[in-house]
């Protein structure tokens, strides 16, 4: 992995961003307060935490773009194996199995495709990634001891009547 020249930044700072923004969203989609939002700002909140959590995963699998600049675990933490990543990856599939955590994300808010609709419900992803991402942080936070770690807690249930985006 390469840093940006003069950029400074610390790729850790990055992940923990990612993570924080993940489980943050989550919390917020399952917060009672985020009823009283518009469909617009939920519809927002649910892709936003989709990205997030498609950013997050790329980094956890040590997914390469060939780019030569992504952050990946197996370069931030040379030889760190542990069963949460393979799990993780299970979880998450791949671009070529439809329906996959990896596809759905790829077509239904990543690429502009004709599998997209104005509308669709992401309930079932965000109900099975931040578990399993949760799982690689807390093993991640484990290695890394005693360095303190950035990585943030997940700040609770999402009520999945929020995970819909709908084109209303």
């Amino acid at each position: 992995m390469s840093i940006p020249r003069g950029s400074g930044t610390d790729p850790w700072d990055i992940v923990a961003y990612e993570a924080k923004m993940l489980f943050g969203l989550c919390g917020l989609l399952g917060n009672e307060e985020s009823k009283q939002y518009s469909q617009l700002v939920r519809n927002a909140v649910v892709e936003s935490a989709c990205l997030h959590a498609r950013i997050l995963v790329d980094m956890l699998l040590s997914r390469d773009s060939g780019k030569g600049d992504d952050i990946q675990l197996s370069e931030l933490l040379p030889g760190f194996r542990h069963t949460s990543v393979e799990q993780l990856r299970v979880a998450y599939g791949d671009a070529r199995t439809e329906l996959s955590p990896c596809w759905i994300l790829n077509k239904m808010i990543a690429h502009p495709t004709l599998k997209r609709g104005t509308s669709h419900d992401y309930t079932a992803v965000l109900k099975k990634l931040p578990g399993s991402i949760e799982s690689v942080c807390q093993e991640i936070e484990n290695h890394r001891r005693p360095v303190p770690s950035k990585l943030p807690k997940p700040t609770g249930e999402m009520d999945p009547r929020f995970c819909a985006k709908t084109s209303s």
